[in-house]
């Protein structure tokens, strides 16, 4: 496995092959002459190939430096956590590792949304219903305000 210094070099050639690459291109494009296009031409195919060549070299790197997905189980204790006026947090772990996805408010509503269709869209599936699955709704008497515990 690479270290993160020689992943870093491997994305440097890249970028310094496509830039050179890059600069035959243009002047292969302002050339007025074939004599001129010709090795403009042969330069820019070999920085074309020679791109192609390290992009794979760079993402066989990545695909080996970076852990396969994860799979996470949320916290028993806390599995959302409120961690500032704008966040909302997901916790898990990971065998002994935690593991957090920070998210605004529009993307929490909107995982918060996707996530309850899902398990409606499950829960039909299985000739259950979501009313099932939910917590009890309090009821208070008419008229008065339900009063959380």
């Amino acid at each position: 496995m690479l270290s993160p210094e020689q992943l870093l070099e491997k994305c440097k050639a890249v970028a310094q092959a496509f830039a050179k690459g890059h600069v035959c291109k243009t002047l292969l494009d302002q050339a007025v002459t074939d004599e001129e296009r010709a090795p403009l031409q042969t330069q820019f195919e070999q920085w074309d190939e020679r791109v192609t060549q390290l992009w794979a070299e760079l993402t066989a790197a990545v695909n080996s430096a970076l852990p396969p997905t994860l799979l996470v189980f949320p916290d028993p204790n806390a599995a959302i956590y409120v961690p500032s006026s704008t966040d909302i947090e997901i916790r898990g772990r990971h065998a002994e590792r935690a593991v957090a996805i920070r998210l605004n408010a529009a993307q929490a509503t909107a995982i918060g949304t996707t996530l309850i269709a899902l398990a409606a869209a499950l829960t039909d599936r299985t000739d259950g219903h979501v009313a099932a699955i939910l917590p009890a709704i309090p009821t208070a008497p008419p008229g008065q305000p339900i009063r959380t515990a």
